[in-house]
């Protein structure tokens, strides 16, 4: 079997692969991250040695990374160390190391290659000689692009939100003009749903890709859409950042960029305020000027994006104070109103006694537990609490 121009360059490039215990990872969207971005935060190599299954028995891994249909760009030969299974997860984590010859054509060398099925992981021996080179590039590639297809996604998500199309048929639409599998097509639609909503999502997009939404939102819809948007992105970082431990700097960066000079969020506590004025304007009216408000009032009220700054409390001292309490609320005795649907546990409140906003400090004797009504009773009643002894 001939040996294939990928292969060839490799080799004349000081690049050591035995096809017969290799593996080729052909990495695509998996649902939460696009590898293009990955790698272009630099964090492929780990994003890569966390695997399902046992995907890499074998020596080595070649590496390529979905840049077109059937267009993939190398980003590196691996070394497989060992491999771990996470007891928590029960993910395989895997020690490689990146061989230093390949590394001068990662991000710079592009394979034109069509992929067998949905197929992730082949043996380089059966598809060794169908990798052929498509260019090579003088310098490291520039991922941060939005492709083609996703510029047209875009469009098509566009109509779907405004419902001339229905989610179905924009993903079928995606599918047939770009070649965008079912998956991402659908990935790209509820993307744009959320942007525009200004809804947390789970399931992002490519940092290319986020730019580009972000600036078509702005020109398409002005700028409470793309506050809106805005404001999805960072629920979005912070869900990485804070729930799954990913820094998402790129994305911090277009963020942060799109708010400068454009976007002016108020606090939580400056939006209450201000509700709270126009409550106390709405009283002051006559019953007959608010129903003429009422009738011409829009039935849906508009979003806002808000900021909210928060305190990053000791999770022990909520645990104490619930056992302490025992099921009974710690101001009018009476036992909790209802079981935690999730674990079955007594509902109750921890309650600091002097606000934590008030300088007030998160320890276990500043807390209460209480129940719904006189946690309410505490935060907005006129009469002080009385709590009860620990007797």
């Amino acid at each position: 079997m001939p040996e294939s121009t990928f292969f060839s360059l490799l080799r004349s490039a000081g690049v050591a692969v035995d096809a017969d215990k290799s593996k080729i990872h052909l990495a695509t969207h998996n649902g939460d991250e696009d590898p293009l971005n990955v790698y272009s935060e630099g964090r492929f190599k780990e994003w890569q040695e966390s695997q399902k299954l046992q995907s890499f028995a074998c020596d080595s891994i070649i590496s390529l990374i979905k840049v077109q249909s059937d267009k993939w760009m190398f980003a590196g030969v691996y070394s497989v160390l060992g491999c771990e299974k996470e007891a928590a997860e029960g993910r395989y984590l895997y020690s490689t190391s990146l061989n230093k010859a390949s590394s001068g054509l990662a991000g710079r060398l592009f394979i034109r290659f069509k992929r067998p099925g949905k197929q992730a992981y082949l043996w380089a021996n059966k598809y060794s000689h169908l990798l052929e080179v498509d260019e090579v590039r003088a310098g490291a590639a520039k991922v941060h692009l939005a492709s083609a297809a996703s510029r047209g996604a875009y469009a098509i998500a566009r109509r779907v939100f405004l419902s001339k199309l229905s989610p179905i048929e924009g993903v079928r639409s995606i599918h047939a003009q770009f070649g965008m599998n079912v998956g991402s097509a659908r990935i790209q639609i509820d993307a744009y749903a959320h942007l525009r909503r200004g809804e947390v999502m789970k399931r992002g997009l490519s940092t290319a890709d986020f730019e580009y939404y972000l600036s078509q939102i702005q020109a398409d819809d002005g700028i409470e859409a793309l506050q809106l948007a805005v404001h999805s992105l960072w629920q979005h970082i912070a869900y990485y950042e804070n729930d799954r431990g990913i820094a998402r700097p790129a994305l911090r960066e277009i963020a942060s960029r799109y708010m400068q000079g454009k976007l002016s969020y108020l606090t939580l506590e400056q939006t209450d305020r201000e509700f709270k004025e126009r409550v106390k304007s709405a009283a002051r009216r006559s019953p007959e000027e608010r129903k003429k408000r009422l009738a011409a009032a829009k039935r849906i009220p508009e979003r806002r994006p808000v900021v909210v700054l928060g305190f990053v409390r000791n999770e022990d001292v909520v645990v104490e104070v619930l056992l302490r309490a025992k099921g009974r609320c710690e101001a009018c005795s009476s036992g909790a109103p209802f079981l935690r649907r999730k674990d079955r546990t007594p509902y109750l409140e921890v309650h600091h006694v002097v606000l934590l906003a008030e300088g007030g400090e998160d320890t276990v004797e500043n807390a209460q537990a209480l129940c719904p009504n006189c946690h309410r009773r505490a935060h907005f009643g006129e009469v002080e609490l009385i709590t009860r002894s620990d007797g």
